[in-house]
């Protein structure tokens, strides 16, 4: 990972930040859509702005979000970490370091 990629950093943070606070997330039990009050606000410190819930699978919640520096709608994954061993770790971050090396790409 570049180091000087703002973007790749950042979403490297929020998969760790995610994967530090598991407790926080719904358990499986918990699969129906979740109340207005209950939607997360924003992501990525306020860079995804929720709109709505889409959907919820086994290991991901999937949001409609409003990417404010991009000023477009875009679908926000938040991966589940509850009951993650070492292995399932390791392929969030390499996940995510993916992703964030796409970083502004339109595509």
């Amino acid at each position: 990972m570049d180091p000087t990629d703002s973007d790749a950093l950042a979403y490297l943070s929020a998969a760790e930040s995610a994967l530090a606070t598991s407790s926080d997330l719904p358990s499986a039990a918990a699969r129906a859509e979740p109340s207005p009050s209950a939607l997360p606000k924003a992501f990525s410190n306020g860079r995804y702005e929720v709109l709505k819930f889409l959907g919820e699978g086994g290991k991901k919640r999937v949001y409609l979000a409003h990417d404010t520096k991009l000023d477009r709608d875009v679908a926000f994954a938040l991966i589940k970490t509850d009951g993650l061993n070492a292995e399932g770790e390791t392929r969030i971050r390499r996940e995510a370091q993916a992703m964030g090396k796409l970083g502004d790409h339109p595509n």
